[in-house]
């Protein structure tokens, strides 16, 4: 799955942006993520008030919200119709999975908090989280306390770093392996790009287990259950 970086978008919609505009635009776009408004609309044209509706948006900035998106080229409007454009249709709904809009979007919201405190964290060398006066979550903690969050981590991971995990298998020679130990290997995706490229390797994955339980099911799902561990 491609990163959609600036350099990307249509030149259409970078020619009405400078950097101040493209900073609100990002925050946008997260939000509408964040509300899964894009897989909302995912095959459908549907009204402003419908749309209020399913994503519980206040009427109030509804139409300033849905309008934004129209001028940045992310939805398309016709009366009081909206549908989503076809970059939008593309990057977040056929290339992404539901682990991504749930999770990854949510770290997008704590990067742009950190970023209202930059200043303070330029002067005085602090992080994010002791600026803010908040405690920062131990990742085996957090993983526990929160198990569904926990799955759209570490399937998240699978589906982004899954390019790179066949890439890396194409580029290491592990002919003459027979086995090898996956510390911290999450989701599997990595195991599992080598197991295949590898036909006589076998893998084994050490994690927490809450998340081994997890790359079990990527690891069943590629059928290599016999070969993975």
């Amino acid at each position: 799955m491609e990163r959609l970086t600036l350099d990307k978008l249509p030149r259409k919609i970078l020619a009405k942006m400078d950097l101040e505009t493209a900073f609100m635009a990002s925050r946008l776009t997260i939000t509408a993520e964040r509300l899964q408004l894009f897989r909302e609309l995912h095959g459908k044209m549907l009204s402003a008030a419908r749309i209020g509706k399913k994503l519980k948006i206040h009427q109030r900035y509804l139409l300033f919200f849905l309008d934004a998106l129209v001028s940045m080229g992310l939805l398309r409007k016709k009366e009081d119709l909206y549908w989503n454009s076809t970059l939008a249709d593309k990057y977040f709904v056929r290339e992404r999975p539901i682990y991504w809009t749930r999770q990854f979007s949510a770290e997008g919201v704590e990067v742009f908090e950190a970023f209202t405190v930059l200043e303070k964290i330029l002067r005085t060398g602090k992080d994010t989280w002791t600026i803010r006066k908040r405690k920062k979550q131990n990742y085996v903690e957090s993983m526990r306390k929160h198990p569904e969050e926990a799955r759209d981590f570490t399937q998240m991971l699978f589906h982004y770093h899954k390019a790179d995990a066949e890439a890396l298998a194409k580029y290491l020679d592990l002919s003459k392996a027979q086995a090898i130990l996956d510390v911290g290997g999450g989701s599997g995706v990595m195991s599992i790009a080598l197991a295949k490229a590898n036909p006589n390797l076998r893998a084994c994955i050490l994690d927490i287990e809450l998340v081994c339980q997890i790359a079990r099911e990527n690891i069943r799902n590629a059928g290599l259950s016999h070969r993975i561990d």
